[in-house]
């Protein structure tokens, strides 16, 4: 019959050769599973500071009295948790291959790559096989999380700490090779002068991207903001002008590079006016940002309270989550009261509740309170105890505030101390460079004019042995390519280098970016000016013919 036909499916056509279409397939697959590798790495550096919000999430709807499957089973779907895939993993085992509990934690924790989730399905496996109960052994471990959590993270501070010292001596040590191989070059001339500049720039290239790799290594992981559609209002602003300003960052210093020139004394003019532009254009979006980061860690500050006593609230009095806001102190919340007054009219309005509170967590921007938030409410709406659940929640959310608050006193002298030193590093090895260019064109002049250079000086007594010729071989064009390329790598490093010892949203390289790029430009505008007005290579020239070759003595 037609009806019981099955349509088979089609086969992908191609239009290309045999052999190309076995490369083409080799390549997406390999891309494949680059990006699944990625994509599993980059969870994995995340997923140990991840545990702890699961673990609150488990034991506070476990205050519900609800069963093993169930726990599993929601804190399985729960798609912000890094880890709730493994308790998802879990449950599937067990409802559909028939595994027991203790078994199915077992299994996972030898796939599991984190440790300390390894260490936990581990404890969460011998516990389910003694019998222990669920809500005991979650209290239980998450207790013993948070302090694992803090002395980790203490641990990746001090650990910090010493990487920051180690990217300040790396950078140093990059400018210092820099500015040798400057003089090098200069002292003692070489045919491959290009090659052996633009092989420093490489080693200082890769000696950056080391001690970037350093920090990065060294650095706690956490989210800042949460990967909501919905978000504050600053990072709103941010997300429309970015689409305008960083197209527009990155035209402009082009076409100024392209139309406009540079003049003997502004060497770099084009190059700093375009620093200088691509500066100016991203400052508004780092200012947004900046503020943004702030508003975040206020209300982060006074989440943990609100949180804590809108569940004591609903615990003492018997209230709803709508009527126990109305009994909350609003006066100690400055950050969060506006939020809390808007969250409160929309649930009186008759809402859907739900979306009442994903408005609260969007409109916060904060990551911290997207997923404790959902902790309170899933658990309220399972029946747990609401003074129980709103101390859970207060506790690991304080906890994080706290930590993260020792990491911004790391950031703010790591900032403090970079910045002088990108100035310092990059207002010395233009120095050297302009001194070399202008004695270079100094004495090529003077060598020009008298015919033959090192024959002429020979003649003066006391001239000839002070190897002035040895200037003469530098490249200007070379040594101008690279400074401006060691400019940009110390640059770029000293941007990423401050954005991840901070951390935060992305938007922190806007903020740093404008901040390091502008320093740039102005050095390199004004370092080379200074140097041709202190030196002022016209009181240095000497007439062709007013050459002393027999003054008594020696000497000029």
């Amino acid at each position: 019959m037609e009806g019981d036909l099955k349509e088979e499916p089609k086969e992908e056509r191609s239009f290309l050769p045999p052999a190309l279409q076995g490369l083409y397939n080799g390549v997406r697959d390999g891309i494949k599973r680059s990006t699944i590798r990625i994509k599993e790495w980059y969870e994995g550096i995340f997923a140990g500071n991840d545990l702890l919000y699961m673990l609150t999430y488990m034991a506070s709807i476990s205050t519900a009295k609800i069963s093993r499957d169930e726990i599993f089973k929601r804190t399985g779907k729960k798609e912000e948790f890094i880890s709730s895939k493994y308790i998802d993993t879990i449950r599937k085992l067990v409802q559909e291959w028939h595994y027991d509990y203790s078994a199915a934690c077992n299994a996972v924790a030898d796939k599991v790559k984190d440790n300390r989730t390894t260490d936990m399905l581990d404890r969460m496996g011998n516990a389910i096989k003694s019998g222990e109960p669920d809500e005991e052994f979650l209290m239980g471990e998450l207790k013993t999380t948070q302090t694992i959590t803090k002395n980790r993270y203490e641990m990746d501070l001090e650990t910090l700490r010493k990487a920051n010292d180690a990217f300040t001596a790396l950078l140093i040590s990059a400018s210092v090779v820099s500015i040798i191989v400057l003089l090098s070059v200069a002292i003692y001339g070489s045919s491959e002068v290009g090659k052996m500049l633009y092989l420093s720039a490489f080693v200082v290239g890769i000696t950056s991207a080391f001690s970037i790799f350093l920090l990065f290594s060294a650095s706690p992981k956490e989210f800042k903001t949460h990967p909501l559609p919905n978000r504050s209002k600053e990072q709103k602003m941010i997300d429309y002008w970015q689409r305008i300003c960083i197209p527009l960052a990155i035209i402009l210093p082009l076409l100024i590079v392209i139309f406009v020139s540079s003049s003997e004394a502004f060497p770099f003019f084009k190059e700093a006016l375009a620093f200088i532009s691509f500066g100016i254009i991203l400052l508004p979006l780092g200012l947004i940002g900046r503020r943004d980061d702030k508003n975040i860690d206020k209300r982060d500050l006074e989440y943990p309270g609100f949180i804590k006593g809108l569940g004591s609230i609903m615990s003492a009095s018997g209230m709803t989550i709508q009527n126990a806001m109305e009994k909350v102190d609003r006066e100690t919340l400055p950050s969060l009261r506006g939020m809390i007054n808007t969250l409160q009219k929309r649930l009186k309005t008759g809402l859907n509740p739900d979306i009442c509170w994903n408005r609260f967590v969007g409109e916060s921007g904060s990551n911290l309170i997207y997923k404790f938030t959902g902790i309170f409410t899933d658990s309220i709406k399972l029946g747990g105890e609401a003074e129980h659940v709103g101390n859970l929640a207060s506790s690991s959310s304080l906890e994080s505030v706290l930590l993260r608050m020792k990491r911004d006193v790391e950031s703010s002298q790591f900032t403090t101390l970079v910045l002088p030193l990108h100035v310092s590093m990059l207002a010395i090895l233009l120095c050297v460079s302009q001194v070399l260019v202008i004695f270079s064109n100094l004495l090529g002049g003077m060598m020009a004019n008298f015919g033959a250079a090192e024959g002429a000086l020979s003649d003066i007594p006391g001239i000839g042995s002070l190897g002035f010729g040895m200037f003469t071989g530098v490249s200007t064009g070379h040594m101008h390519s690279y400074v401006l390329i060691i400019t940009i790598i110390i640059t770029i490093a000293s941007i990423v280098a401050c954005k991840i010892v901070k951390g935060g949203g992305y938007y922190s390289y806007f903020y740093y970016g404008s901040i390091f790029s502008i320093l740039s430009g102005v050095i390199l505008i004004s370092v080379p000016f200074l140097i041709g007005l202190i030196l002022n290579v016209a009181q240095f020239q000497i007439p062709v013919g007013t050459v002393p070759t027999n003054i008594p003595g020696g000497g000029f």
